[in-house]
């Protein structure tokens, strides 16, 4: 469970910080806006279910989605790890902007990139990563460096 401790954290990861935001992504190219009730019915889904359907649409996109704002991008406490927020449509991302996420923004990152250097980087930092969490606070949550080896076996 994510607890709703959260802060910003800007990442130097490669290149610097500033991949996609909304607006702007190949993504877009691909995917068709989600309407609210498709976003209802992924959430209905268990964490496993949410999961394996992350999995294949980064695959088939090249992208995953976090929240950023201008200080940087959402971590969550789940009492244990610091997380990495991460979503495979950048609808779903945005339908976390709210409450205390009111402000931040969908941001890209293609999948390169993120196993390049955003794996190294998190892996080397301590933080984890959350998986298409609901509001609620489930999803799967694992080790940078774990998520790299299940997006390379899809």
């Amino acid at each position: 469970m994510l607890k709703t401790a959260y802060k910003f954290v800007r990442f130097g990861y490669g290149d610097g910080l500033l991949l996609y935001s909304a607006g702007n992504s190949p993504l877009e190219m691909y995917t068709m806006s989600l309407t609210q009730e498709q976003i209802d019915n992924f959430y209905r889904q268990t964490s496993k279910e949410r999961f394996a359907q992350f999995l294949e649409q980064v695959a088939e996109h090249k992208t995953l989605w976090t929240l950023a704002n201008e200080q940087g991008c959402v971590l969550v406490d789940t009492g244990e790890e610091q997380c990495l927020l991460l979503w495979p449509h950048q609808d779903l991302a945005e339908s976390w902007a709210t409450e205390e996420y009111a402000g931040c923004q969908p941001m890209g990152i293609p999948l390169d990139d993120f196993l390049d250097k955003w794996v190294p980087g998190l892996a080397n930092d301590g933080y984890d990563v959350a998986l298409v969490p609901t509001r609620a606070g489930e999803g799967e949550v694992m080790s940078a460096k774990e998520l790299a080896v299940e997006l390379q076996g899809e």
